[in-house]
C-alpha cells in the first residue's frame, strides 16, 4: 500500500495551509506506529486489497484508515506531497469540526463499533 499526504492547493486560506502542514507531520508520524492512510490518497493492487478483506461496508466513515491498519508495516510505504487537495471540507464541516473528527477516529481506532455508528461526518 502506497499512500500520501495532500499539499494544501486552493488560494490564500492560512488555517488550509496550516492544517495541512499538520496533517502532513501527524500522518507521517503515525505512519511510523502503524500503517495510516486516508482514502483519496491511497494506492493499492487490486489482489493486495482483495487479500485485505476490502473496505469494511459496515463502517459509516474512515474506511480507507481501516483498511489501512489490516497492512503490516513493512508493505506500507508513505510518500509526502504527491498530491493536491483543496479546503472545501473544512469550509464544509468547519476546522475545529474536522480536528475532532479525526481526533475521535484515532482514538476510536481499536474500537471498530465506532466506525459503525453514525458519527455525523456525511450530515
Amino acid at each position: 500500500m502506497l499512500s500520501t499526504t495532500p499539499v494544501y492547493k486552493g488560494g490564500f486560506d492560512v488555517r488550509a495551509s496550516i492544517m495541512f502542514g499538520l496533517n502532513k507531520y501527524i500522518t507521517w508520524f503515525l505512519s511510523k506506529v502503524e500503517p495510516f492512510a486516508i482514502g483519496g490518497f491511497t494506492m493499492v493492487n487490486r489482489q493486495s486489497f482483495v487479500d485485505l478483506g476490502g473496505y469494511d461496508e459496515k463502517a459509516t466513515q474512515s474506511e480507507d484508515f481501516l483498511l489501512s491498519r489490516k497492512v503490516k508495516p513493512n508493505k506500507f510505504k508513505l510518500i509526502p506531497n504527491l498530491m493536491t487537495q483543496d479546503n472545501r471540507r473544512f469550509r464544509r464541516y468547519g476546522y475545529w469540526s474536522m480536528v475532532k473528527l479525526l481526533w475521535r477516529n484515532w482514538r476510536n481506532r481499536n474500537n471498530i463499533n465506532y466506525f459503525y455508528k453514525d458519527q455525523g461526518y456525511w450530515n
